[in-house]
Parts: C-alpha cells; structure tokens; sequence
C-alpha cells in the first residue's frame, strides 16, 4: 500500500463510514465504549471537511478525541449509577421504615419478630413483650431497628 492511498483511505468518508461502523459495534455489543469513538470519528469527518489537515492529525484528534469523551462519559455515568443505587426502589425494606406494628414475638435480649404481610421478620431493639406496638425506625442487614411506642 502506497503511502498517498492510505491518505485517500482516511478521508472524510473514512471517518463518517468509521463512525458508521462503530455505531455498529455499539449496536451489537452491550456498554457505551464504541459510541464515544464514533463520537470522535464524527467530530474529525466534520473537521475534514472543514479544514484541509493531514491524516497524521486527523489520527491525533480522533485518540484524543476518543479517550478524551470515553474518560468524561465514564465519570458521568459512574455519578449516575451512584445516585440510582441510593435510590429506594432498589431497597424494598425501606418502604417499612416508619411503619408501627405489633410484636409477632416478644424482644428479649435486643431481638425480636414482627409480621410484616405474610412475612415474619427479625427486628433488633429495647425488650418489649408479644402485641407492643413498635415503629420501624431503621434496618441493619436484613433486620429492622424498632423502638417502642408510647
């Protein structure tokens, strides 16, 4: 391969059919990795036709390019999922806390049973006996932290 036909490769058409292609592969393949580098294949085939740079360059800018927007996008989306695993839908127990119910069993020694629907549940808290009305006040692993009411 001569050295101007790989110049005539990488034109503006290699760029938009580059980028053609790797919205392909984001298509076919799961995660976001190959649209920040068709991201970057659009911006240097905009770039082409705007200004008459060498392929060198155009190399230079769709890496930079590239990296530069797969870094940002991975920071953003690493937010994003930050925010939707606090989120309560992803926390059934959360939905109980702040509920009153009564005592399935008895509390002794800081640990005890409530009936949540057809459930019984362990709850962790000040002694009390069967039938004492409690409120849900928190949850530890797969117990609920209740204190007795009034």
């Amino acid at each position: 391969m001569d050295y101007n036909d790989f110049q005539n490769i990488i034109s503006e058409w290699g760029w938009w059919i580059t980028a053609a292609v790797l919205i392909l592969f984001e298509i076919l393949a799961p995660g976001v990795f190959f649209l920040f580098f068709a991201f970057a294949a659009f911006i240097v085939a905009s770039i082409g036709w705007a200004f008459d740079i060498d392929w060198q360059y155009e190399l230079l800018i769709f890496a930079a390019i590239g990296f530069g927007s797969m870094f940002a996008g991975r920071r953003y989306f690493k937010n994003e999922r930050l925010s939707f695993e606090e989120h309560p839908i992803n926390d059934p127990m959360a939905e109980y806390i702040g509920r009153v119910v009564e005592l399935h069993g008895a509390v002794k020694n800081g640990a005890g049973e409530i009936k949540l629907g057809d459930s019984i549940w362990v709850v962790t808290g000040d002694d009390a006996e069967i039938g004492r009305s409690v409120k849900i006040i928190g949850k530890n692993d797969q117990k609920f932290i209740v204190e007795a009411v009034g």
